[in-house]
């Protein structure tokens, strides 16, 4: 066989409006380099600056280049009757397309390939799947070197292919022909290149042997608590803690720190004594180790369960995979029985897990649609190994998120046959085996809101990143429904995978009691009749409150939100419309519920033995109803019986039309100590930022933790020598026609002084973008790449290329004020664009703040200080850390609170410039060493 690798560089990446620039093509068959093709196109238009840099194209390439339509014809006799490899091969082929170019051979896609049988890879770019597979590139983004790339990936994962055991790959093939999934070129070439050998240990069938599975997932056995506790000893804490002990000699690196010794002593008592404890430690007190100790000492020697809960993913990761791992080898040096026996373990929500019997279905289904099976076929290599089943350890991405939740633990709620192979119930199981359970915020929120057994029993609790647990609780109180969230829902129930349709198949085989059987199939289609009315009348309400809540306008780029109050159910725009709207969804919904329970009440009637399908039915038809009727009692409160103790608002989506109707509560402080507090023998609440203005009485309040001891802990850095605060006295007021361009000059003289190595935190995605086109030009002709969240890439890969790439700017918006880390010479200015005051018009915010008498002051002001320390805290992350913190925004010198945001932060040199230019001040300042 010949193939032709293919690739395009475009202006951008809309293949009706955007143009070719570059066309690069290699001929090959195996290892062997028949010939190659590469040609700039005139592109008839000016190039950004933005490909310039991506590409290093120029505009002379292009401007003496030939137009398309003179090179079309030499590419398509160069592809002839070979078979077309690229890499998301149809974006390079739409364009071709577009411009009148058909390519009708078969088509290899990589990116399909190394989704397969790469299930785990960290991501499906071509330059990072090339780095992980050891593939030399030239030079990234130019259409020759990245055809080049393309062919010895395709080389390299094909033969991958081919060699699967062949009752796997003809369980692919079969799943391709079952759905709009085309792979038949990749599986064509794949018998071609590598005729199939079967693997030692490989699974038949294209699945996995059930009991060998559950013999994977057999875990320890649960924890038996002992009957008279010994708890942690503060003093034996401390000299762990202190240089020289066995303990701290275990720690790469270990330093003694007073603040951490005080914070862990705490913790100890707080166990000892039972109670409540709010622990604030700055930067570098090491508070996840002055926790975790104690935690530790206290769970491993008493058979007891600590829940650890956190905010974001990054400090779970390295709660996990870095603190707890070396808690563990320093236990075991302190003492070998103590830290031999010391388990731990991070469980997550259970729409995180695959549900085997799920997947078993999709495996076996006759139709499917593409995303379903490729996301299958990727998951029956993964499961030939995983000990988890857990998502984290597969790359799904975007386009495979709904089918995911189809083959999840998610909707599997209440599964009343757990037999067989479970990874949630593993993962549960691992929970009750260990000492030490992670957690994050919204698994803590779902176990209270959900009263169910999301979470093992434990007597301690420890929430990191304690001040976002007013929103996390905020969230999973709330609520959101919208016409797709109910669409979805009744799409388990109609189709040729429905339900419905699954149900009667399994009938059909089974000698089911007449009556059952009469009563299963009037309910069914009496239910299925429902439908279509229940999706028109669903539609008719969700349209009637976007034409009277949010009149037509252009589709804005991020969502849209007005508050619903009283006043707005009593205008005669809802009552004439909404309200209508609305009793005929009631209508409709109550036949389909009443339909969809009796066949829950004849399924759940029968016995196994009549109907051998009845439990795997059961698992999952109760979620489904579940899920119905409660999607439809959130969308009745919301048009006609709101609660006074919620908020009520309509959101659209970006760039949608589509509208939802969303609550959440006024206050979750009671809830929280009614129901996590109170039921808590020990809860201790920590974070680098809880108190302002030295109190902390804000949070306290938010979030209802009363009576609580309060232990406030600077950090232990020099910040006079490390940190410079750094106002310009010559910056525009926020709201002057001048704000924009001073900004945009401050950044490009910070960044250029400090060869890059800086990070500007936004508040606004708009502010973001406008700035990162108008610096990006000017920071490259000084040689300094520009990372801009929303446009250059994700959160993580753009952290990962800002931390490789010294002499790069980071833009970064709300994600990135938090759980970030730069150590050392990687950043060295941070700049705040603005104060991060909340939105006045969000529709939580606005209510809550109508709570106080000067809402401004007590609510808006420290939750943006708060907010404000944790952007400061990216600064400096160790001991050696050197920088300056540049605010950009005039109102933290000359506003009346401006002095609350500065006194918020550690003692350090603060400076307007004094007259000097930006730079001046970053270079003195940074290369000053004394």
């Amino acid at each position: 066989m010949e193939w032709v690798a293919l690739d395009l560089e475009t202006t951008g990446l809309d293949s009706t409006n955007d143009r070719i620039i570059e066309i690069g093509a290699v001929r090959f068959t195996g290892d062997d380099t028949l010939a190659e093709f590469q040609t700039f196109v005139q592109p008839d238009r000016e190039l950004t600056q933005f490909i310039r840099d991506l590409t290093g194209i120029t505009q002379a390439d292009v401007d003496s280049a030939s137009p398309f339509e003179r090179v079309s014809p030499g590419l398509a006799d160069f592809a002839r009757d070979a078979t077309i490899v690229g890499h998301n091969a149809n974006f390079d082929l739409s364009f071709l397309q577009a411009n009148g170019l058909w390519l009708d051979d078969a088509v290899c896609d990589t990116w399909e390939l190394a989704y397969l049988v790469r299930p785990s890879a960290r991501s499906y770019a071509l330059e990072a799947l090339a780095r992980s597979e050891g593939i030399s590139a030239h030079r990234a983004h130019r259409a020759l070197d990245d055809a080049h790339t393309t062919r010895k990936l395709f080389l390299k994962l094909i033969g991958d292919l081919g060699r699967l055991p062949p009752e796997l790959l003809q369980q692919i093939t079969l799943l391709s022909r079952r759905s709009n999934w085309d792979i038949g070129a990749l599986l064509e070439s794949a018998r071609q290149f590598s005729p199939p050998l079967v693997q030692p240990g490989r699974a038949a069938a294209g699945g996995i042997d059930a009991k060998q599975l559950s013999s994977r997932l057999e875990r320890p056995s649960r924890l038996r608590p002992a009957l008279m506790t010994h708890p942690p000893n503060a003093d034996e804490v401390a000299r762990a803690l202190s240089a020289g002990s066995d303990f701290s000699n275990a720690i790469p690196g270990f330093e003694e720190r007073a603040e951490q010794i005080a914070m862990a002593r705490a913790v100890a008592n707080a166990i000892d004594d039972g109670g409540r404890l709010m622990v604030e430690a700055g930067t570098g007190v090491g508070k996840s180790l002055a926790y975790l100790l104690p935690a530790a000492i206290y769970a491993t020697k008493n058979d007891r369960r600590v829940v650890v809960s956190t905010n974001t993913i990054n400090l779970q990761e390295q709660l996990v995979g870095k603190d707890l791992p070396m808690v563990k080898e320093a236990l075991s040096a302190m003492n070998p029985e103590l830290g031999d026996k010391f388990r731990f373990t991070q469980l997550k929500g259970r729409n995180n897990y695959i549900c085997y019997k799920r997947w078993q279905r999709s495996r076996s289904s006759t139709e499917v649609d593409g995303d379903q099976a490729r996301l299958t076929a990727k998951t029956m290599l993964w499961m030939q190994t995983t000990e988890t089943g857990d998502r984290s350890d597969l790359n799904i991405g975007r386009r495979s998120s709904t089918a995911w939740r189809r083959l999840s633990a998610e909707r599997a709620k209440g599964c009343p046959s757990p037999s067989g192979p479970c990874f949630l119930q593993a993962a549960r199981n691992d929970a009750a085996a260990s000492h030490i359970t992670v957690v994050n915020h919204a698994l803590l929120m779902s176990g209270i809101a959900a009263s169910g057994n999301a979470m093992p029993e434990y007597d301690v609790l420890i929430v990191d990143e304690a001040q976002h647990l007013e929103d996390a609780a905020t969230d999973q109180f709330g609520s959101s429904v919208d016409s797709r969230s109910l669409d979805d829902t009744l799409e388990t129930l109609i189709g040729e995978r429905g339900l419905f349709v699954q149900l009667a198949r399994a009938m059909e085989l089974t000698q089911l009691p007449q009556t059952a059987r009469q009563t299963m199939n009037d309910a069914a289609s009496e239910a299925m009749s429902a439908v279509p009315e229940l999706r028109e009348t669903a539609s008719a309400l969700f349209s009637a409150v976007a034409s009277e809540t949010m009149p037509a306008k252009k589709q804005a780029q991020f969502s849209d939100k007005r508050r619903i109050e009283a006043a707005d159910r009593e205008d005669s725009g809802w009552t004439s419309n909404i309200t209508p709207a609305w009793e005929n969804l009631d209508i409709t919904s109550a036949e389909l519920i009443r339909q969809l329970s009796r066949l829950l009440d004849t399924l759940e009637d029968l016995e196994p033995t009549d109907f051998p399908e009845r439990d795997s039915f059961l698992a999952e038809l109760e979620p489904t109803f579940e899920e119905l009727s409660d999607l439809i009692s959130i969308t009745g409160e919301f048009i006609s019986k709101p609660s006074e103790q919620n908020i009520y608002w309509v959101e659209r989506a970006p760039q949608s039309v589509d509208v939802s109707l969303n609550s959440a509560p006024l206050h979750v402080g009671e809830a929280l100590n009614d129901n996590l507090y109170s039921t808590t023998d020990t809860i201790v609440l920590t974070s680098a930022t809880l108190s302002v203005d030295g109190s902390f009485d804000h949070v306290i309040e938010r979030i209802g933790f009363t009576d609580a001891q309060q232990v406030a802990l600077g950090s232990p850095f020099d910040f006079r020598r490390a940190a410079l605060l750094y106002t310009p006295r010559e910056m525009p007021a926020p709201n002057s026609a001048g704000f924009q361009s001073g900004i945009e000059s401050a950044i490009v003289n910070a960044a250029t002084a400090a060869s890059g190595r800086t990070m500007a935190l936004f508040t606004s995605h708009n502010a973001l973008r406008a700035t990162a086109s108008a610096v990006r030009g000017e920071l490259a002709s000084a040689g300094i790449r520009l990372l801009a969240h929303g446009i250059d890439g994700s959160r993580e890969a753009l952290a990962e290329r800002f931390a490789d790439e010294p002499k790069s700017v980071l833009f970064g918006a709300s994600s990135f004020w938090e759980g970030v880390d730069f150590a050392g010479d990687a950043l060295s200015v941070l700049i705040v664009v603005r104060l991060p005051f909340a939105v006045p018009t969000d529709p939580v915010f606005e209510a809550r703040s109508e709570n106080y008498g000067n809402p401004f002051m007590e609510y808006a002001v420290p939750q943006a200080v708060i907010r404000f320390r944790q952007g400061f805290g990216r600064l400096i992350r160790t001991g050696k850390d050197r920088g300056v913190a540049m605010v950009l925004d005039s109102r933290i010198v000359k506003s009346r609170y401006g002095k609350q945001f500065i006194d918020s932060l550690p003692d350090m040199i603060n400076t307007d410039g004094k007259g000097h230019r930006v730079s001046s001040v970053i270079e003195r300042w940074l290369e000053y060493t004394e």
